[in-house]
This record gives C-alpha cells, structure tokens and sequence, in this order.
C-alpha cells in the first residue's frame, strides 16, 4: 500500500496547501466583488536603482521560486483533471481558459528548455514607490507578441480550481 497516492484526493489537499502556502509567501491574495486580486510581496530592500544590475539580481534571484511553483501548479491541475475526469486533455483546458495555453507553454519552456514551441522571456515590473516587484512573461510567436504578468497565471490557476470544485471563491 502506497503512503502517498495520486489517485487520493486526501493525499493531493497536502500538495494544494504546499502550494497555497507559497503563493501566500509570493502575492497577497484577495477577494473583491467574487474577483480574485494579487498584490506582490517581493520587495527590493537595497538602495540600489529600480533599473541597476544590484536590483536585477535581487529580481533573478527570485525566478527559482517561480519556476518550481508553476512546474507544481500545472503538476496539480493535471493530477486533479485526471482524478475528476479520468483524463487530461490540455486542449480542453485551452479552449475554456484564454491563457490557458501560455500556462502550458511555460510549464514545457521549464521542463524541456531546449524544445521550444515559442520564445519566452522573462521581465521584472517594478512598482518604484513601495519598491516591490512583479514578473512579467513575454511569449513570442512567430505573428504576434504577448505579455502576462505571473500574477495571472496564479489567477487562471485558481480560477481552475474553483471550477473544478476544489476550492470556493466568495466575498
């Protein structure tokens, strides 16, 4: 008998809350009108410039955490498609969620580096006044450019999860 099990919906609420736990270290994440909202938490406490190669390492330091936590985000979603459908047909997914597909384009940027269906570059955003910072996520295809900020990954995430009945959203 295995301790841990896939197919254990028990087992999967230990991978959620490791999650949630580091989306919570990440973004404040808020509840306004049945909308979920995000607010970064990274913050650069240096006295160096907003646009100083001090405060792109700070930024790059960070990027670490981001990689592993969507790698385990699309991880969950995958895992909980199959449990509640038997299956995981990422093209569902794509044509239900508009950014569906750059979630998943990430996700196999990260895996498989060398294998690139489309350019992907990371970008920080800084918020100078309370000197936090974002990251930004620039797909580029070979007819069209698109950025999204990570924080919306972490949204579509969510908004997943409550369509799949695993979490509520309310306020």
């Amino acid at each position: 008998m295995p301790v841990y099990d896939l197919e254990n919906s028990n087992d999967l609420k230990y991978d959620f809350d490791y999650i949630n736990r580091r989306l919570n270290e990440l973004y404040i994440i808020d509840i306004i009108s049945g909308q979920i909202v995000l607010y970064p938490k990274l913050i650069d406490n240096s006295d160096a410039f907003w646009a100083s190669e001090d405060n792109t390492q700070v930024f790059n330091s960070h990027i670490p955490t981001f990689k592993s936590l969507h790698l385990d985000m699309y991880s969950f979603i995958e895992a909980i498609a199959r449990q509640k459908n038997s299956k995981y047909e990422y093209k569902e997914f794509e044509q239900k969620y508009i950014d569906f597909k750059e979630f998943r384009l990430l996700n196999n940027m990260i895996k498989h580096p060398k294998k690139k269906e489309v350019e992907i570059n990371f970008t920080k955003v800084n918020h100078i006044e309370p000197k936090q910072f974002d990251l930004l996520c620039n797909f580029k295809y070979s007819d069209s450019f698109k950025c999204l900020l990570y924080s919306h990954f972490i949204i579509l995430f969510l908004t997943i999860l409550k369509d799949l009945d695993i979490i509520k959203i309310e306020k």
